[in-house]
């Protein structure tokens, strides 16, 4: 993206001796000759990013190019509709079909939520799109069949978290039981109390902490046989 910035940058200094003319003017004829100039900017720059965006469709790099064909329909509303029929045209077709292509991905895994978002931006920037409206006729029907057999939004928002202690404990799980093998006990007792903390159902911590009480209880047997 650096790269493209850079590409951005040196279009746009060709604007320079224009912006010169512009110089000298005041009032109505000042304001509509820097419109000008600030359209040819923004022209120069939607034509970069929708080549750029074409070319990451084209190689089946969907989420760079939805970000791109985002950036661009942005600056196509910022220009107006004079004078970019085309590029406009060209970025309705190729947003809505990275969106469409995102939307039948996330249908075919039952993110039916993630699809509905999806094709809500289609019909954003295409309203009528005949294919999008079919989408989400078949995405509506999917969630209303779902009613009450899915969790909330607010529930799978903590989906990552808990994906993410379930993780760390099975890291500090091998982690005890590496210092268990050393017999390192209170170090690996500590490493497994903590992932047992972080999930319950690690039946696997639990497995090793018995494991350190039975060789403390022999370490102490020892002790006391020789003494």
């Amino acid at each position: 993206m650096m790269r493209r910035f850079v590409v951005y940058s040196l279009s746009l200094t060709l604007l320079f001796p224009t912006v010169q003319l512009v110089v000298g003017q005041t009032g109505p004829a000042q304001a509509a000759a820097e419109e000008a100039v600030r359209r040819q900017e923004l022209t120069i720059l939607l034509r970069r990013t929708l080549k750029d965006a074409q070319s990451d469709q084209s190689k089946g790099d969907w989420g760079s190019a939805a970000k791109l064909y985002e950036e661009a329909w942005s600056l196509v509303q910022r220009i107006g509709d004079a004078g970019i029929e085309k590029e406009k045209k060209d970025t309705i077709a190729g947003f809505t079909t990275v969106y469409l292509a995102l939307a039948k991905k996330s249908y075919s895994r039952a993110q039916y939520e993630q699809a509905k978002n999806q094709l809500n931006r289609v019909l954003r920037v295409d309203p009528k799109n005949e294919e999008g409206l079919k989408m989400m006729a078949a995405v509506d029907k999917k969630l209303k069949e779902l009613e009450g057999r899915l969790p909330s939004r607010d529930a799978q928002s903590f989906l990552p978290e808990a994906e993410k202690a379930k993780i760390e404990s099975a890291t500090l799980t091998q982690d005890g039981k590496l210092l268990y093998e050393m017999g390192k006990l209170d170090e690996a007792e500590a490493r497994l109390k903590e992932a047992a903390k972080l999930n319950p159902d690690n039946a696997c911590a639990f497995y090793y902490l018995r494991l350190v009480e039975e060789a403390r209880y022999a370490q102490e047997a020892r002790k006391r046989e020789i003494s």
